[in-house]
């Protein structure tokens, strides 16, 4: 208990060891060394160069990258032999985008019909149509949907983008000097236009995380209580465990991620296994979480509010 009152908090438990902590502790576990798995083949002018994000459809038989295809703001489109497979990987086509000359970061809804573009330069996100889902081949007219004006005072070089499952919440992670991270409700599903901001994160403020190259990838995870941010100036992947799922304001800093990656911009995750577009390199890297497991057990007083495996009890 804390001031005579029932104590409310997180297990956190790896490799055998369990820390008990609470909103107010940050960078749990410290810094982990991930080492790359696999790697796609390196992206030239006419397939991406200078990936900034990168996606997969639903079964993992289809890659995306959004790059440069002879300086102009494109999709690119690989096919994969094996999925997830990135070293299988095979360049099959790429559209430029009809509007937004800094393209930069994008996210399909869940059938594939439409992705959302990332304009960071004109400070907005933009809905494309894709006239045969998940495959760019067919088309990708521009859906006349976008964020409210209101968005861009708000948001100021914005770069990563998610959804929640139903799309009725958008995250957006800013690059540059702000270091944040800001949470939009929808109030119709996937309708970018319809979009008011609900919360910011100030990772400077809030955990101390500083750098000019903050938010260039950022993921919440499917049962949301999972954040993952990137540090292109660093070469690491910040984790943060939500105590209320979707909501950022109740991000818990759990730890660091080495890669040794050039420059981390995009991040894609399944399951334990994270992809990260590196722009300097030209190429898409495959790294694994299950090396460094982590399991979460939230309580309060002696009460488990959800478990995993593990049985206990907290006085």
């Amino acid at each position: 208990s804390s001031n005579g009152s029932p104590y409310i908090g997180n297990i956190f438990y790896q490799n055998g060891f369990a820390a008990i902590t609470h909103p107010g502790y940050q960078d749990i576990l410290g810094n982990t060394n991930l080492s790359e798995v696999n790697e796609s083949p390196t992206f030239g002018s006419l397939t991406g160069s200078s990936p900034g994000d990168v996606l997969f459809n639903n079964d993992g038989t289809r890659m995306y990258t959004i790059g440069n295809i002879n300086s102009v703001k494109s999709i690119s489109q690989f096919n994969l032999s094996t999925a997830y497979d990135v070293s299988t990987s095979t360049f099959h086509v790429s559209k430029s985008f009809s509007q937004g000359t800094s393209a930069v970061a994008g996210h399909f809804n869940n059938d594939g019909s439409a992705i959302f573009v990332v304009d960071t330069a004109g400070e907005e996100v933009r809905k494309f149509n894709v006239t045969t889902p998940f495959d760019i081949s067919g088309g990708i007219p521009y859906a006349s949907q976008v964020t409210p004006t209101g968005f861009s005072p708000d948001v100021q070089s914005p770069w990563g983008i998610d959804f929640n499952p139903d799309g009725s919440k958008m995250y957006i992670a800013e690059q540059g000097a702000g270091d944040k991270i800001y949470e939009f409700d929808l109030t119709t599903p996937f309708d970018v236009s319809t979009t008011s901001l609900n919360t910011e994160l100030d990772l400077n403020d809030s955990f101390g995380i500083s750098t000019s190259f903050v938010g260039q990838g950022i993921i919440v995870d499917k049962k949301g209580t999972r954040l993952l941010v990137s540090d292109n100036g660093l070469e690491k992947i910040y984790e943060f465990f939500l105590n209320t799922p979707y909501r950022i304001e109740s991000a818990v800093f759990i730890r660091s991620y080495s890669t040794g990656a050039g420059s981390i911009t995009g991040l894609f995750t399944v399951g334990n296994r994270i992809f990260v577009s590196d722009n300097s390199a030209a190429v898409v890297e495959e790294f694994n979480f299950s090396q460094n497991p982590l399991d979460v057990i939230q309580f309060q007083g002696s009460h488990l509010i959800f478990e995993n495996e593990y049985q206990c009890t907290v006085d």
